[in-house]
């Protein structure tokens, strides 16, 4: 290729050389499209790299580049591309298919926001990103014609963090696959004479893509606060804003949040001084699941507080992405808190405002506690308004009646955030701050196991005890809340049998009459029948004494006379017997055979048998109560609207008894409510 570009230019031999090529290019453009091929060509270009190059230095823009290189360039090898050169600041790139030069150009401007999510504004890096598709040259290891040409016109019509694809890529991509496209007007190219049909990839969501169209196709003036750049803003609360910012200073990021301040005059001089006193407060503690206070100030006609930058969601976006967070990670989550806040509590430093928006989740699941002190100035500022800042959801009754606070109402905010992460409720819901502060103050939270029947009753008893309207009645530290939660999450082993003695043998059944005791009745029955076949007595003497064989528990009270033996036949009690079989004998008056009284002796009585076991219910007591608690929290999600959340207890009572015909059939109807509602909105 370099001794090709080296190569003088030919001769001009007249018009009559031109002529002649004119004359034979019929023949030579099919022989030319024979050496063409088939591929996706996609061109990069930085935005604003020369200007960079003009305000850094050459030093700093080398290194932007290689930035820049090192997340563009991986991203194009891991789909299959081929690198053909890198100009400058600009990369071209090609392809089998549209689909892939698509794919990658969307992966390239995901990792170029994620670079800038953590960056100052000035190290930003955007790019412009065009593709096309047809037919070009491709010779030793570069490539060449229209096709090339027209993707690098389209890269000069892309505004910053754009894709803009030709009319051939569009045409060409898969159904498939969800490429996200929107039809653009057609618009002339810079060098060409024809309207180009051009398309726009939407490679982000919707709100980040408008949010970064609207900062780049129309930026803005830079605003400051103080010596703080101002980038963009975070979130709104009721005690202010929370923005992005940069500080030049020290060339960092960081959050800056402002306080809304009514006082004027020497009160606001005293709220001022107070702000930076607790900022300097806050800015000393140090730990791992606290937010670093940096400073603290006023500027503008604003209060600020400047503190770490923290990227991630905060603890409340959590919670309304799903409706319940896996049990363990409550734990882990929920220690970390307490970890965090008995360290600022063993320095003196009260937070006042703990609620799930103030704590923050970093990308590695560690929780981090915002907003120190900054609630105790707000609530100082508005004294004279009688306003409550924010959702008093999480307070505690000696804040929400204004009396001295101590770490003690810090313990029922937290109380408060763990039965919400338990239930998926509030522990005092309520339609405005008066119905809220009723409830915190008179009445307790529906217990917990009312709506989420399979938690475990230890874990009730703690958030109970940390909910308790009486501080004193209350965990006194987070040390001891914490250890109570640690000593449920931890592993409980198997417990050992305890060595002793033997167990106690299982009851036995009352013993029987011993032999002993029948073998002297038997005795004195043969004597009797001796005197008896002598004296000529009938059998029914003998019917009357066999009585005496009977077992001791069915033979009635016999008589204490003393009479002779030839009254007793009047005086004896008929046998308990009903109907007593009749004895053997060989005639009226000879001796009866004493086999028949030996076996009636000798024979055990005949043991009842015991009651048939009832059948087993095929649910137990405790699973159809747990099994009508979960029908009813779903109907109640259910009315309010919140489909997901009855679809979770629907699912659950499933789990109990799936053919449950009342809770499949409400499942059915509350997944079609959902699907008509369609996706959240994000």
């Amino acid at each position: 290729m370099t001794e090709e570009l080296n190569r003088p230019p030919p001769e001009a031999g007249g018009d009559a050389e031109i002529d002649q090529l004119l004359r034979s290019r019929p023949e030579l453009d099919p022989a030319l499209r024979r050496h063409k091929a088939q591929f996706a060509v996609l061109f990069t270009d930085i935005v604003s790299s020369t200007a960079f190059f003009e305000r850094f230095g050459d030093t700093a823009g080398l290194l932007m580049l290689e930035r820049h290189n090192e997340l563009v360039l991986p991203a194009i090898q891991g789909t299959g591309g081929n690198v053909i050169k890198t100009i400058g600041d600009a990369v071209l790139a090609v392809f089998a298919s549209p689909a892939a030069a698509v794919r990658t150009a969307i992966d390239i401007q995901r990792r170029l926001d994620d670079y800038n999510q953590d960056r100052p504004r000035n190290e930003h890096i955007y790019t412009r990103i065009g593709v096309n598709f047809g037919r070009g040259f491709v010779k030793e290891g570069d490539v060449y014609g229209d096709l090339v040409n027209v993707a690098a016109r389209v890269v000069k019509a892309c505004a910053p963090a754009q894709i803009l694809l030709t009319r051939p890529v569009a045409d060409a991509l898969p159904s498939e696959e969800a490429f996200e496209c929107r039809k653009l007007q057609a618009a002339p190219l810079r060098g060409k004479a024809t309207l180009e049909q051009l398309y726009e990839v939407l490679w982000t969501s919707p709100e980040r893509y408008l949010q970064l169209r609207r900062r780049l196709d129309q930026p803005a003036p830079q605003q400051t606060l103080g010596r703080y750049e101002i980038l963009e803003e975070l979130g709104r609360g009721a005690m202010g804003i929370v923005y992005k910012a940069y500080d030049p200073v020290l060339d960092r990021l960081l959050a800056l949040k402002t306080v809304q301040v009514t006082a004027t005059g020497k009160q606001r001089q005293e709220l001022v001084r107070r702000l930076r006193q607790e900022a300097q407060a806050a800015g000393r503690l140090d730990h791992p699941n606290l937010i670093t206070v940096f400073d603290a100030g006023e500027a503008g006609g604003l209060c600020y507080i400047a503190m770490q930058f923290i990227k991630g969601p905060t603890l409340a976006q959590l919670m309304k992405d799903r409706p319940l967070l896996p049990l363990p990670q409550v734990l882990t989550l929920f220690d970390q808190v307490c970890e965090g806040l008995q360290y600022a509590h063993e320095r003196g430093i009260i937070h006042r405002d703990l609620k799930p928006s103030n704590l923050l989740i970093t990308r590695e699941g560690q929780a981090k506690i915002v907003d120190f002190g900054i609630a105790k100035l707000a609530e100082s500022s508005h004294t004279t308004t009688g306003l409550i800042l924010g959702t008093p959801s999480y307070m505690s009754p000696e804040q929400a009646q204004g009396t001295r606070l101590d770490r003690r109402s810090d313990l029922f905010s937290l109380g408060a955030i763990l039965y919400e992460l338990l239930s998926g409720e509030k522990a005092f819901p309520g339609n405005n701050p008066t119905a809220i502060l009723y409830k915190i103050l008179h009445t307790d939270p529906i217990p917990l196991r009312t709506l989420t029947p399979s938690l475990d009753p230890a874990l009730d008893r703690i958030v109970q005890k940390a909910l308790a309207k009486d501080p004193f009645r209350r965990y006194q530290t987070c040390r001891e809340l914490q250890r109570d939660v640690k000593a449920f999450s931890q592993p409980r082993p198997a417990a050992a049998p305890l060595p002793g003695p033997a167990p106690a043998p299982r009851p036995q059944p009352p013993p029987q009459p011993q032999p002993a005791r029948r073998g002297g009745r038997i005795v004195f029955l043969l004597l009797f029948l001796a005197l008896a076949s002598a004296w000529g007595w009938r059998l029914d003497v003998l019917s009357s004494w066999s009585a005496l064989l009977q077992p001791p528990q069915t033979l009635p009270a016999l008589p204490t006379s003393t009479a002779p033996p030839s009254s007793l036949p009047d005086v004896a009690p008929k046998p308990a017997e009903p109907s007593p079989p009749p004895a053997t004998q060989e005639s009226a008056s000879g001796p009866v055979t004493p086999a028949q009284p030996r076996s009636r002796v000798t024979q055990p009585p005949p043991q009842e048998k015991p009651p048939a076991r009832p059948t087993r219910p095929r649910l137990t007591p405790e699973q159809q109560r747990e099994l009508e608690q979960w029908l009813a929290l779903a109907g109640r999600y259910d009315a309010r609207g919140q489909y997901q959340q009855a679809i979770v207890a629907l699912e659950k009572a499933l789990e109990i008894d799936p053919e449950n015909k009342p809770a499949q059939e409400m499942l059915e109807k509350v997944r079609e409510k959902q699907a008509l509602r369609g996706p959240p909105n994000p």
